[in-house]
């Protein structure tokens, strides 16, 4: 183990970064990418003010490696157990995002003069896997802040816009404590006086 913190790394530089500035220099304290080797562990994080969800781990010479995506208003987060799957709460949105290899190439129209055009930023990277969206739930703007899903494979989520714990229905969005497939008013609990459209 080193005494010195790992060296700073940069993101992908895009069409609007020059590639000697880029947007975001990232600097692990002292032993951090050693227990993350130890503990054979990555660890994903969003923040809202920025829109963005990273991915730490480490390259195979245990420097730190960084990889983001822009999610916009990000916040909720729910990773399975066995890493196969990952909920994400977006602005409007709730995403699930499934593990797959590193050489999952979506479909994008390729530049006709340059061959390569089509091949993501990631492949080729060294990454262990790549985590693609799969399913997106529409809900409207809910600030959903934490998730998790339950024993019954049940997707819960805190819904702080009407002061409840939410779940996806059938087709629509209902609170937990209630059997209807719409969102519906509810007496106030322990958590919230009364029932409003406001973050409480």
């Amino acid at each position: 183990m080193t005494d010195q913190p790992s060296p700073p790394i940069s993101t992908q530089v895009t069409s609007t970064q020059t590639a000697d500035k880029p947007w975001l220099n990232a600097m692990a304290s002292r032993y951090f990418t050693e227990w993350m080797v130890e503990q054979r562990l990555s660890l994903a994080f969003t923040t809202y003010q920025t829109g963005k969800v990273f991915f730490v781990g480490c390259k195979a010479d245990r420097s730190l490696s960084l990889f983001e995506r822009t999610f916009k208003h990000c916040m909720g987060m729910w990773a399975a157990p066995d890493a196969q799957s990952i909920w994400l709460s977006s602005r409007y949105q709730i995403w699930r995002l499934e593990r797959s290899t590193t050489q999952a190439i979506p479909h994008q129209a390729p530049d006709p003069g340059n061959p390569d055009s089509a091949i993501p930023a990631w492949v080729n990277r060294g990454y262990d896997f790549a985590y693609i969206p799969r399913v997106g739930y529409t809900t409207g703007h809910l600030d959903v802040h934490d998730m998790a899903v339950d024993k019954n494979g049940r997707l819960i989520f805190v819904n702080t816009v009407f002061g409840c714990l939410a779940n996806l229905g059938e087709l629509q969005l209902r609170p937990v404590v209630e059997a209807s497939f719409s969102l519906g008013p509810r007496t106030g609990g322990p958590l919230s006086s009364e029932w409003t459209g406001d973050e409480r």
